[in-house]
């Protein structure tokens, strides 16, 4: 039996789970080596190596739970319950799969993983138990196969989600689970939310190919491109590289930091600003 594409690679790269039509395997990049081979319980639809490579976390295809296999040996550890909340929907009948994906905080005390009906849950890798979970939200069709995924910011203080079929972008404390944010202004479902290394940006992309980049704290649109088929940030968040019928270049002068944006405003704006306006932008 042999696997297939990459579902996940290890922090330090050194390692990938290959995950073919029978079995589901760990192999050493380095060496090319075979590390373990998973069960047939891993029907795999999201995976996540925790930080010191010594345990591997797989979202199951046909339960609701989390496997956690323990490397080199790939014996199966535990079993994190992770059911979805229910959906009053004939094409939510007989779903059972547990994740569209999963990914660890940095330290990998906290899992964060995403059911096929749009649910969030945050789980605690120590004890299994769920911490958190963020409602979905209601899929009005087949669509709802398609595009629930969800992420923690770089700073890890925030959860975006997104379901895909509803054209809403939400930010959510990750401690809380408080709804800080909804950002809703696309057409057509919303296909991706990313956010940009200093968690200050959040660009989404909608099936049509719109892009728009958001202000994580403020919510306003800061910038609209069209004809986007993916977007990447650079390091500094100020430019963002476009791929489309073209790839392009694109400088956003509005997505520096405070002090970039009162240097800015002093160069354009040609009147006092108004109480309204100073406590939006300012918060003053």
């Amino acid at each position: 039996r042999r696997a297939g594409f990459p579902a996940a690679y290890s922090a330090d790269g050194s390692m990938a789970l290959l995950e073919g039509s029978e079995s589901a395997q760990v192999w050493d990049l380095q060496t090319r080596r075979r590390v373990a081979s998973l069960g047939q319980e891993a029907s795999i639809r999201g995976a996540a190596f925790s930080p010191d490579g010594e345990r591997l976390y797989t979202g199951g295809l046909i339960d609701n739970r989390i496997y956690v296999w323990t490397l080199p040996s790939g014996k199966l550890l535990e079993r994190f319950r992770a059911p979805g909340l229910p959906r009053p929907s004939p094409y939510t009948e007989g779903i059972t799969g547990a994740s569209e994906d999963i990914q660890l905080s940095r330290d990998g005390s906290r899992l964060l993983a995403v059911h096929l009906t749009g649910s969030v849950r945050i789980i605690d890798t120590a004890t299994g138990r769920t911490t958190l979970q963020l409602p979905g939200s209601e899929a009005p069709d087949e669509r709802m196969f398609d595009g629930a995924d969800a992420t923690f910011s770089p700073d890890e203080e925030s959860v975006v989600t997104k379901a895909g079929w509803d054209n809403v972008v939400r930010i959510w404390d990750a401690d809380t689970g408080r709804l800080d944010m909804e950002l809703g202004d696309h057409a057509q479902g919303v296909a991706s939310a990313e956010y940009d290394r200093e968690s200050r940006l959040l660009a989404t992309r909608d099936f049509r190919e719109t892009l728009r980049i958001w202000s994580a704290t403020s919510g306003d649109v800061l910038l609209t491109l069209r004809n986007v088929q993916s977007a990447d940030f650079s390091p500094d968040g100020r430019r963002i590289l476009i791929s489309g019928d073209e790839a392009r270049m694109h400088t956003c002068e509005v997505c520096g930091d405070l002090d970039e944006l009162l240097a800015l405003a002093e160069r354009r704006v040609t009147r006092e600003l108004t109480a309204a306006e100073r406590r939006r932008y300012l918060h003053e």
